[in-house]
């Protein structure tokens, strides 16, 4: 029997996680650099990253990697929250400044590169949720707390999605069979910067007081979200019945009962997780209900915004 699909991803993403630790990766200068260091700042539900695979620690979240190995990080830049007048504007920027010094001459250094640059997402990420965050500990307590269960909701959510991507890259659910290769793990890694750079203009956008232009980053998933849906209904249902194991041609392995029985957790958490993160976001920031058209259309377009976190199944 095949081993569980979680842990052969937990255990490649690991090797090359602990390889960093001997890997020399220059950093790009912060150039944000205007807040205090995180450091300084108390810990929110914010702090919980989402790639508990790489450590293999439970979904209460993970220590980060140290802030010296994460490409574009400087050890003393909160960055400002300025009101982000477009998606493409602070994606770019924020890639940017987290993308790799250098280019990767084999898979082993991609993957580490792409743990880095997961890292630094993460806390620049982490750092516009605080600033937000925060604030609320002192003079809202209720609404704090309700952003914090959204975002260890959505630090569970991450993590399901980036593994079912990761794994419909490699299984024929229609087969019941999968095939490994040397790319194992980038797909999770690629999904996982996707929903950073997300969260990472929503905080901003909530910071900013800036409900126009979150809305419209949500107008522009709702066709992926629509996707994204139709590809998690179609893993729930083969997941359900899973096809008779046979051996399948070209190599292709027939899929384990432990890894018919991953996917369908994934899709569950993926199906349920955005439509409370969805009633959360509209309850919870009322302006951005607004400029969604009222509550009923915002959690409708939150929900497809969400799930479209990552276009689900793409090559």
């Amino acid at each position: 029997m095949l081993p569980s699909s979680t842990v052969r991803l937990r255990s490649i993403l690991l090797a090359a996680a602990l390889s960093l630790e001997s890997a020399a990766c220059p950093e790009r200068p912060d150039p944000d650099a205007v807040r205090p260091p995180a450091s300084a700042l108390p810990a929110t539900a914010a702090s919980a990253p989402p790639s508990a695979p790489v450590t293999g620690t439970g979904d209460a979240g993970v220590p980060a990697a140290p802030a010296s190995n994460a490409p574009g990080q400087s050890s003393a830049a909160v960055p400002a929250a300025p009101h982000p007048a477009d998606f493409a504007t602070a994606s770019a920027a924020i890639r940017r400044a987290c993308a790799p010094v250098d280019e990767a001459k084999d898979n082993v250094t991609m993957k580490e590169q792409m743990l880095l640059t997961s890292d630094c997402l993460r806390r620049r990420m982490v750092r516009e949720l605080d600033a937000f965050l925060l604030p609320l500990k002192g003079g809202s307590l209720p609404r704090f707390k309700g952003w914090m269960k959204s975002q260890a909701d959505w630090n569970r959510f991450v993590k399901s999605l980036a593994l079912l991507d990761e794994e419909l890259q490699w299984v024929n659910l229609a087969e019941g069979s999968r095939l490994d290769g040397t790319g194992r793990g980038v797909t999770f890694m690629a999904c996982e910067h996707a929903a950073l750079v997300e969260r990472f203009f929503f905080a901003r956008a909530l910071a900013g007081r800036d409900p126009a232009a979150f809305a419209r980053r949500v107008e522009a998933l709702q066709s992926v979200g629509r996707k994204a849906r139709a590809a998690v209904a179609e893993v729930r249902r083969h997941a359900a019945a899973p096809p008779n194991a046979a051996v399948p041609p070209d190599g292709r392995q027939p899929m384990a009962r432990s890894e018919w029985k991953d996917l369908a957790t994934w899709a569950k958490d993926v199906d349920e997780v955005p439509r409370a993160l969805a009633a959360a976001t509209c309850e919870l920031w009322p302006e951005a209900a607004a400029a969604l058209g009222g509550s009923q259309a915002c959690s409708e377009r939150l929900d497809l915004y969400y799930i479209g976190h990552c276009a689900l199944g793409e090559p």
